[in-house]
């Protein structure tokens, strides 16, 4: 039996080490035209020059809010996709023990995965976290009936997020952007023109970004307030009961629930355990004066306007009241408590038979510009290489 040359042992090696590198290199080829896909389809938008809340009349969400408070976390998430997402616990074990704390909902969000119950149930509302792309640009979608997989995995321009927004609102459910400073995902400046959703995730985890509320609806995008704990491991503890949101509805069922979040017949909270130790009452618009009234009393109550702006502080006390002027484009309460801090919904100026949410529009020339740019881009990065190569064998035939 005649041995192997060593020689003949390094050539097949090295043919099995290439063949491994090609196999590698054409998965990650196939991987990112996948992921860079949804740039070359993506529409370009004209956006509504951002104009503040206007007109001779007042609106004040809380008006036709029926039925008892109920406490909600929509933004919790549990073991899933075989552990590769942050999530430690069951989906029970998540549950129970929000159910445990007094929680009335218990809404399961899991990375595009709708999880945990069925429509057949109609106390089961179905939500997901819609989003894996590197700068943590997400949305939750509340009363969803199927994931949307369409995202940007990288960079995402402003209309590259709009279009995010309008498949989510096509495909259904209630539309809530998620955590916006995060990362920076939706910044001050682009939530002055972005449209096409129904809620913002201001309170996450105890942080509260009214910074980036204040900016949207300053520039007239009116949005309502959520506030969950965006829990990722139950025996971290200081993730579980911290921010929580009140939603008033006749009942706590999914269409009672949807209809209220969508009406703005909510407020968000930031405290410990989710306790409730003040209780919002009243929130009445009569004519001009606006009055809030909790139970029991609250150590102050701040009027906040136009830009983020302070109006009115009212301390130690049941009730307090604020008189809209002409110049106040919306209003919104802050409510302090020995314990929590509470965010209310937004009376905002309105002419016609309510108030008119800016949308923003495809721009057909710009998405066909924007098209062309990135198929001249692929034709260059793909000629560069062979007329390299040309110019390799032209020189190496005059050479010889």
């Amino acid at each position: 039996m005649r041995a192997e040359h060593p020689e003949h042992r390094r050539t097949a090696g090295t043919r099995r080490i290439r063949g491994v590198v090609r196999l590698v290199l054409a998965v990650l080829v196939v991987i990112g035209l996948a992921a860079c896909w949804p740039y070359v389809l993506a529409p370009a938008y004209g956006f509504p020059a951002p104009a503040p809340f206007s007109g001779p009349r007042l609106w004040n969400p809380y008006a036709t809010s029926l039925g008892r408070w109920w406490k909600a976390n929509f933004h919790a998430h549990s073991h899933a996709w075989g552990g590769l997402t942050a999530g430690r616990r069951s989906a029970a074990d998540v549950r129970a023990l929000y159910h445990k704390l007094g929680y009335d909902i218990a809404g399961l969000s899991n990375y595009q995965q709708i999880d945990g119950g069925t429509l057949a149930d109609s106390d089961f509302i179905p939500v997901y976290e819609h989003g894996y792309n590197v700068h943590k640009v997400h949305e939750l979608v509340i009363g969803a009936r199927r994931v949307t997989w369409l995202d940007f995995p990288f960079g995402q321009t402003l209309s590259d997020k709009q279009y995010v927004l309008d498949r989510l609102e096509r495909n259904g459910g209630i539309v809530a952007i998620a955590h916006p400073w995060l990362r920076n995902g939706y910044p001050v400046d682009q939530l002055r023109y972005l449209s096409h959703y129904t809620l913002m995730e201001v309170a996450r985890q105890g942080y509260v970004g009214t910074d980036r509320w204040d900016a949207a609806l300053s520039a007239g995008h009116l949005s309502w307030i959520i506030a969950d704990d965006d829990e990722h491991d139950l025996d971290l503890g200081h993730d579980v009961g911290v921010s929580w949101t009140m939603v008033m509805a006749p009942s706590k069922r999914r269409a009672d629930i949807l209809a209220a979040l969508r009406a703005g017949h909510t407020y968000g909270v930031v405290g410990r355990n989710g306790v409730n130790d003040v209780l919002v009452r009243e929130v009445v618009l009569h004519h001009d004066t606006l009055r809030v009234r909790t139970d029991p009393g609250a150590r102050s109550f701040r009027f906040v306007g136009q830009d983020g702006a302070v109006r009115k502080i009212v301390r130690d006390s049941v009730q307090a009241s604020y008189v809209i002027r002409p110049s106040d484009t919306y209003v919104r309460v802050e409510i302090v408590t020995a314990h929590t801090h509470m965010y209310l919904n937004p009376v905002v100026r309105y002419a016609g038979p309510g108030p008119v949410r800016p949308r923003a529009v495809l721009n057909r020339a710009g998405t066909w510009r924007n098209r062309g740019l990135l198929a001249a881009c692929a034709l260059f990065l793909i000629a560069v290489p062979r007329l390299s190569g040309t110019r390799k064998r032209r020189a190496a035939r005059i050479s010889s």
